[in-house]
């Protein structure tokens, strides 16, 4: 693709060099190669030119990449692009684009825009043939109609990159190891962290945050190399952390959770007031 695009640019065929770069874009994200894609889809989106379906896959490149930083608005905006541009050749970004939109608007609690983007995946799967993705509502339910699982949607949207696909396996590791083995589930969210971090991905944190609060909170006195990270994840969940109950009847003000989290590690009380 790096060649094709050279060969593009000397023939004059600016569209075909762009549809190179932003299909070796989509490559490297699925690669595990992050910061290197989403820059390269940076630069082709930032250069000047007609907006055509040869840009959908780096707009997918940006949603993704953004989605998995935990960045929802801005995941909304480019897979919405993505999707506006894809044309009827580019069904696969199409199908991604709008699996990682509906996990977005799930996330964001907008329904309508879930329903719409879920609607999308599923007209896309009905005309590929490949109904078997797809699951029935309860059968007692005799008017209710067939809708693509939430799980579905994620096995879409998240199994072609290696990144997220290698943190959300060690995390689940790390949450079975803890039942038996404390240590050898601290390491493994170690591993998960390393991972993670260079690569700015958070979500995988966020959406196991309940099933991860107490590991996550014992790793700041276990002791990591990630240490403002850990505690910028459990810091920043007060709504959900809330309705478990969490701190039990104290009433803390947000900005206090964010403190006495990191009062648990072993940040200084000036490297925790820089942090925050």
């Amino acid at each position: 693709l790096a060649h094709g695009a050279a060969a593009a640019d000397a023939a004059a065929l600016p569209t075909v060099a762009s549809a190179c770069r932003a299909e070796r874009a989509l490559l490297l994200a699925d690669a595990g190669e992050l910061a290197v894609a989403d820059a390269l889809a940076v630069d082709l989106l930032a250069a000047d030119g007609v907006r055509t379906g040869a840009l959908a896959p780096a707009h997918l490149v940006r949603g993704l990449v953004a989605y998995w930083q935990d960045r929802l608005g801005d995941a909304r905006a480019d897979l919405e692009d993505a999707l506006a541009l894809a044309g009827p050749a580019q069904l696969a970004v199409a199908v991604r684009a709008a699996a990682t939109l509906a996990l977005v608007c799930h996330a964001q609690d907008d329904r309508a825009a879930f329903e719409r983007a879920r609607r999308r995946v599923e007209d896309a799967l009905q005309t590929t043939g490949t109904g078997g993705a797809r699951h029935a509502v309860p059968a007692d339910d005799p008017g209710a109609e067939q809708h693509v699982s939430l799980d579905v949607l994620g096995r879409i949207a998240t199994s072609h990159c290696r990144t997220s696909v290698d943190v959300v396996a060690v995390l689940q590791r790390a949450l079975v190891l803890a039942e038996d083995d404390e240590h050898a589930a601290h390491r493994m969210l170690e591993r998960a962290l390393d991972v993670a971090e260079p690569a700015g991905v958070r979500r995988p944190f966020v959406e196991l945050e309940p099933l991860l609060h107490d590991l996550l909170l014992e790793h700041l006195r276990w002791g990591s190399t990630h240490e403002a990270l850990v505690a910028s994840l459990v810091a920043g969940d007060a709504p959900r952390r809330a309705q478990r109950g969490g701190w039990g009847n104290l009433e803390l003000t947000e900005r206090e959770h964010q403190v006495l989290v990191r009062l648990r590690s072993t940040m200084t009380t000036t490297e925790i007031a820089a942090v925050l």
